[in-house]
């Protein structure tokens, strides 16, 4: 996807390595995961950016991959994404060069560290299974949403059966260069003892600790095994 040159090339030898501990090397992850856009994936990133309007802050954004999607609704004016990885942020800020129609900041830093100016509505998208202390990052995610704003929030849940995805995706993306370590990387996302799977049930109990409503959730996307909530700020964190 556009000059190769610009993404950081991958070494499979690391991949390997990768493997075989139990942190995820997420700048490693960026180059694959820009470039690797299954036809799942685009159905969830149009129904979110299909809800968002306003001044949006993506938290955990990854290597921008909803900004081509942002880009293209009206309704939204301008558009902040955080991610602590710093080839996840490079990637990002290409991304956000290849649609200059609206105003696009990338930001390094932890979710729970950044301060921005509240927010519309915002967009935390597979980032939720990183976090540490879930609770603490999402008040504080809320305190940088307007009240009434709206926040979409998807997460891997413990149905998820990231095999049978990928085996179903390969049909579309085997002859992507970064397919392999497409592939690699969400395995050993899903076998790694750090990573945090939810029920959808204890998801939204949480939500609702944090000041929001619940407008839409269900677990739809990704073959049952990702949750996806539409919320509404109604309280303060």
């Amino acid at each position: 996807m556009g000059n190769k040159s610009n993404i950081p090339e991958v070494s499979y030898l690391d991949w390997e390595r990768a493997m075989s501990i139990e942190i995820i090397d997420w700048n490693q992850y960026a180059a694959p995961f820009q470039s690797v856009m299954p036809s799942e994936m685009v159905r969830l990133n149009r129904k979110t950016a299909g809800v968002l309007y306003g001044k949006v802050a993506d938290f955990g954004c990854g290597a921008g991959k909803i900004i081509p999607f942002v880009a293209s609704e009206d309704a939204i004016t301008g558009y902040t994404g955080v991610d602590m990885s710093a080839d996840m942020v490079k990637g990002a800020r290409w991304m956000a060069k290849q649609f200059p129609g609206k105003p696009f900041e990338i930001i390094k830093s932890r979710i729970e560290s950044v301060s921005i100016e509240p927010v519309d509505s915002a967009i935390s998208i597979n980032s939720y299974y990183t976090w540490d202390d879930p609770l603490r990052v999402l008040k504080h995610i809320s305190q940088h949403i307007k009240m009434g704003g709206n926040l979409v929030l998807a997460t891997l849940n413990p149905h998820i059966d990231m095999p049978a995805l990928l085996e179903e995706a390969k049909k579309e993306q085997i002859a992507n260069p970064y397919w392999e370590a497409f592939t690699q990387q969400n395995l050993a996302i899903c076998k790694s003892p750090n990573t945090l799977f939810i029920g959808l049930d204890e998801l939204i109990e949480q939500v609702r600790e944090v000041g929001f409503s619940i407008v839409r959730a269900h677990a739809d996307y990704y073959g049952g095994g990702l949750n996806f909530l539409i919320l509404k700020k109604t309280a303060s964190a």
